[in-house]
Formats: structure tokens, C-alpha cells, sequence
């Protein structure tokens, strides 16, 4: 495995909590050519990934032979997964390839595995599932975007001669971006490529990329909604590390795909606009800075330190995996973990701002316009409870509401009362 050189850090800081998130491999298509579990290949190179992680975290201090902290890994790592087979399948892999049973771990002769829970993720499953109508009103507004619009204008001829060949009635892109799963499918399980898709392998890739590009992933509202959530989740594991130094599980992984992964990086200001390679991880890590002097000026306790690890090659299974430091915009490789987090409440959201930004568009109006609704019904329910108090009173007398006349209505009320 090859990790790139990394900053020679003072030994005595120590590495107090990990976070990772982890983008899923290359995956299996059922008859639908929807995505289900992950491919033969794709469960190696998580594998894989997992002994370079392991590799580097060795190198840190974290794991020390298969322990972390003196305690086996199952109480210091917590694992957990969108609901979806090829993410849970990537994190168990992944983990398998981390932790192989040293010692007193091993429950069965031969058998280089022991297991791990992976949860189902409320993070991450509330963002996707509960903001679903909003994400395809995104998507749909997107296919519409002018330079969707002028690739189609552009390759008119060729997109109808493909979809033709496919017997295809459709006029949008969408497919394309499907047979380029196909084809990325096929590529790393060494399989014939349809004589098809292979003449347009070339139209179907730029298209794919546009419609990557194009999603209204990155709007303002989008990256709050996506990337705010699970950085408010970071913050609040960071936070809690400060309070108590010895907080488990030191270790955390989110299985995710690759849009959370940009999302958050563009959040960050750290995206690069290209798509995350299968089983990219973003790294946030908290650091205790041993030499810390508190009679020092501008000097802190904690820092945070973000790095990337990406396949070289997305379609090779032996390519080398390697790990980068970021650097964040107004941080150094070491981000002060105030600074840090006061940049992650600038994207996080509350609960509030959550149901506001993920409702479908139009389903529900403006929060200012619902207050101003909702006082504006106070107004006028206290004034009808006031005229209706105020009628009360009148009638009590024998009194209409007009003239002073005796309210007719009364009366007969009067008279059925004495049957």
C-alpha cells in the first residue's frame, strides 16, 4: 500500500477521536440495472482500504497491535451506515481489513475476521429519506440547466442513434448517466461491453459528467441540508471528546456515498468538482496538543486535522490508495479546533432550518410568511372571541345586537326551554 508523506507530528500529541467518512465501491446491478450490493471487486478493495487505514493509524498511535487504547476494537469503534446493501457491505469490508483478530480475538482457528455492528444511520438515513421529494425537485430542475440543454442540442443526432439502438422512447440524458453505471459495472468485472455501448461510451461519459455537475447539489440551501447535518454530528462528537478525555469510542465511521462526500467538501471550501472516486475517505481528526501552555497567547489545546484517501485508479482493484492532508481556507494543516468548529456552525442546521430547507419547494410557504399567517389568525380569532363574548352579554340583558330591540332569537330559545 502506498500512503503519501505526511507531516512529522511532536510524538507526544495524541490522537483523541477519528471521524471517517467513507464513499461505497463499485456495485452489483439487479435486472432493473438498479444498484444493490457490491461487486466481487469492490468488496477487495475495501478490503484493501482497510489495511492502509489500519496502516496509518498504526503509524499515529491510535491502533496499537489490533487495540485501541488498550481496548479491543469493538468497544472504540462505532460504525454506521445509510440502509442501503452496498453501503453496509462497504463498511463491514472496510472494517474486516482494519481490525483482522489478533490474540485473544480470534474465536475460530483460520478465520482472519471478526465481526463489528454496523448501524443504520439516523444521520444520514433522516438527510436522504426525509429530504427525498426535496433532492428530485433538485434534480429534475437541473436537467433543464443550460448546458444540459445545449449538450442535447449539440449531440441530437447521436443521443437519438443511441437511444434508438436501445429501443429507447425517452429524449432526456437520464439514461445515459444509467448506462455509464453500466458500463463502469461491466469495466471492473472484466465483462463484454455491449457493441452499443461501447460505440457511445464516449457521448455516455460527457454526459454523465454533466449531470454531475449540474445537480443542484451545490446550491446554498442543498449543502446546508446535506453537508450541515452530518458536520453538526462531527461537531458534536468533537465537543463531547473535549469535555471528557477518555469519551468511547474514539473511532467513528459513516458509510455514505459519493455525494455526501462532496457536499461536505464544498462546504468546507475543499472540493475540487470532480466526482469521488469509489471508497474515497474524508478524515476529521481531533488532536491534543501535549505541549499546550495556557499562559501562551493564541495558543490552544485541540486542533483538527482533515486528509482525503482516494483510489488512484477507479477501475484497477490492486491500485494503490493514497492519503493527503487539506487544509481548509483561513487554517493551517493544523486547524484550531474552535476555528474549526465555528466553521461548521456556519453550515449546520437546527431543527427548524432542517424542515424548512428539505420541504419540497412550493408544499409549503416561507417560514416569514407563516408567522405573519399565524398572526394575523390570532388577530382574528381574539376579535371573533371578543364580539362573541360581547353578543353573550347583550342577549343575557334581552337585548339585540341592533336597536336594543328584544332579540326575537332569544325568545324562542325561551319558549322551546318550556316544553
Amino acid at each position: 500500500m502506498l500512503l503519501c508523506s505526511l507531516i512529522t507530528l511532536v510524538s507526544s500529541d495524541e490522537l483523541m477521536s477519528v471521524v471517517l467518512i467513507v464513499g461505497a465501491g463499485e456495485q452489483e446491478l439487479d435486472q432493473d440495472h438498479h444498484a444493490a450490493s457490491l461487486t466481487k471487486a469492490a468488496m477487495k478493495q475495501s478490503y484493501d482500504n482497510g489495511a492502509n487505514l489500519r496502516a496509518l493509524y498504526e503509524s499515529e498511535g491510535l491502533i496499537v497491535d489490533g487495540l485501541i487504547d488498550g481496548d479491543i476494537p469493538t468497544y472504540q469503534v462505532h460504525a454506521e451506515s445509510l440502509a442501503r446493501p452496498c453501503h453496509m457491505m462497504t463498511a463491514a469490508t472496510l472494517l474486516a481489513g482494519m481490525f483482522p483478530p489478533t490474540d485473544d480475538q480470534i474465536f475460530e482457528e483460520g478465520l482472519n475476521w471478526q465481526p463489528f455492528p454496523v448501524y443504520q444511520s439516523k444521520v444520514l438515513d433522516v438527510v436522504f429519506e426525509e429530504c427525498e421529494a426535496r433532492k428530485q425537485i433538485y434534480a429534475t430542475e437541473n436537467l433543464n440547466s443550460l448546458e444540459i440543454s445545449e449538450f442535447i442540442l449539440e449531440y441530437n443526432e447521436e443521443i437519438q442513434e443511441l437511444y434508438s439502438d436501445l429501443h429507447y422512447e425517452g429524449t432526456d440524458i437520464v439514461m445515459m448517466d444509467r448506462l455509464y453505471q453500466i458500463y463502469l459495472y461491466e469495466t471492473a468485472n472484466n465483462l463484454t461491453h455491449t457493441t452499443t455501448v461501447e460505440e457511445h461510451v464516449a457521448l455516455i461519459t460527457l454526459a454523465h459528467d454533466i449531470i454531475w455537475r449540474n445537480r443542484v447539489y451545490w446550491s446554498t440551501d442543498s449543502i446546508r441540508v446535506f453537508a450541515g447535518s452530518v458536520l453538526k454530528r462531527i461537531s458534536s462528537v468533537f465537543t463531547e471528546s473535549f469535555k471528557f478525555s477518555t469519551v468511547r469510542p474514539k473511532l467513528r465511521i459513516f458509510s455514505s456515498d459519493d455525494s455526501t462526500l462532496a457536499w461536505i467538501q464544498t462546504a468546507l471550501g475543499l472540493y475540487d468538482g470532480l466526482r469521488p472516486a469509489p471508497h474515497t475517505v474524508l478524515h476529521f481528526e481531533l488532536w491534543e496538543d501535549e505541549h499546550w501552555d495556557s499562559h501562551v497567547k493564541d495558543k490552544t489545546q485541540y486542533y483538527v486535522k482533515l486528509r482525503l484517501t482516494t483510489n488512484t485508479d477507479n477501475m484497477t482493484v490492486t491500485a494503490p490508495f493514497i492519503t493527503k492532508e487539506l487544509i481548509v481556507p483561513g487554517c493551517n494543516v493544523q486547524c484550531d479546533a474552535s476555528t474549526f468548529l465555528s466553521k461548521i456552525e456556519e453550515v449546520a442546521v437546527t431543527s427548524e432550518q432542517f424542515e424548512s430547507l428539505c420541504a419540497p419547494k412550493n408544499s409549503l410557504l416561507d417560514t416569514f410568511t407563516q408567522r405573519v399567517m399565524i398572526v394575523t389568525g390570532s388577530v382574528v380569532t381574539a376579535v371573533t372571541l371578543f364580539c362573541i363574548a360581547y353578543y353573550l352579554s347583550r342577549r343575557s340583558q334581552g337585548y339585540s345586537l341592533t336597536n336594543g330591540s328584544t332579540n326575537r332569537w332569544n325568545k324562542l330559545l325561551d319558549e322551546q326551554d318550556d316544553y
